[in-house]
């Protein structure tokens, strides 16, 4: 019956005196949500969950959950990776800092030796014989010689720590902030809901047909969309039409329209072009011809509008003046 009355209404179109143009829509709500696939390492991902479609979303209710099998092992890998690396960072500043403090033990000594050493060797020579005399002098300049090694010990082991301080400190700063962003990317495969309205599902950009549960999606393909449950008198509905690389310079913003709702193709409802877009997009659906998103804003609307309702859209077209 309803391919009988569509058949009819393009019959009428078609033999009505002025040229027509007939594109086909859908309505939008201007107050919405847009649910798209998240950034993966993987180029498509599986949808897990969605909320049933047509159901009310509240703020905070989950709408959309990805598949993160693997997302999730990779971050406990993480996590193991981030607490071995602390566990050998702290191995390694206990290791640095005991050779410090022998270095700095060490240099103590030396000091107390060279102490030592100097009082020995300002002995006068006349209380010691010429060997004892040399043999302390010596020992002086021994001592004097390790303190001054002890001192370049200390200073090589506390350059040693720090340096070794820093790299393990920089080392797990990179784990910790490649966990973290693994972490991120782990939430947001979970969508939730902004605002309060009906959930719908998009349809697939390759072959038309309706995302749900289990589908396979490419990153930032739109999945899902939240509609505002505003009233109709707030004028928050639109639609969105596809025009033809054909028909494009046929057809002006600005223009007014007839809407047709295949509810109900008795009534038409008066729109106009608001916006024609200028980059072409490919719906390889219906082909490989070009099409140009055209956006109509509903002038007087009578009647009850739900996102994702089919209309189709009368252009008359302007007669060329004739020469």
């Amino acid at each position: 019956m309803s391919k009988l009355i569509l058949l009819i209404f393009f019959v009428a179109v078609s033999h009505s005196s002025a040229e027509k143009l007939l594109l086909t829509g859908s309505v939008f709500n201007k107050n919405s949500q847009v649910f798209v696939t998240p950034w993966t390492s993987r180029w498509q991902t599986q949808i897990k969950w969605m909320k049933e479609e047509g159901t009310i979303a509240e703020p905070g209710d989950v709408v959309v959950v990805f598949d993160t099998s693997d997302m999730s092992s990779t971050v406990e890998q993480k996590k193991n990776a981030l607490r071995q690396a602390e566990q050998q960072a702290t191995n390694e500043l206990i290791k640095r800092e005991r050779e410090f403090k022998v270095a700095k033990y060490d240099l103590e000594n030396a000091k107390i030796k060279l102490k030592k050493a100097t009082i020995e060797a300002e002995v006068p020579i006349k209380f010691r014989s010429e060997y004892e005399y040399a043999q302390f002098q010596f020992e002086a300049l021994k001592a004097k010689e390790e303190q001054q090694q002890a001192k370049k010990q200390l200073a090589l082991k506390e350059q040693a720590y720090n340096s070794e301080k820093k790299k393990q400190t920089l080392k797990i700063q990179a784990l910790k902030q490649d966990l973290q962003r693994s972490e991120q990317q782990l939430e947001s495969m979970s969508l939730t809901a902004e605002m309060t309205g009906p959930v719908f599902y998009a349809s697939h950009p390759w072959n038309g047909s309706k995302i749900s549960q289990g589908s396979n999606v490419q990153t930032t393909m739109k999945v899902a969309s939240i509609s505002g449950t505003g009233q109709v008198e707030d004028n928050q509905f639109g639609l969105l039409a596809w025009l033809n690389e054909v028909d494009y310079p046929k057809v002006s913003i600005g223009s007014k329209v007839s809407v047709y709702f295949d509810s109900d193709l008795s009534q038409s409802i008066v729109g106009t072009i608001k916006k024609i877009s200028t980059q072409s997009e490919v719906k390889s659906q219906w082909g490989s011809a070009a099409w140009y998103a055209v956006t109509v804003e509903l002038d007087d609307i009578e009647r009850e509008l739900m996102p994702g309702m089919s209309a189709f859209i009368e252009v008359t077209l302007e007669k060329e003046s004739e020469q």
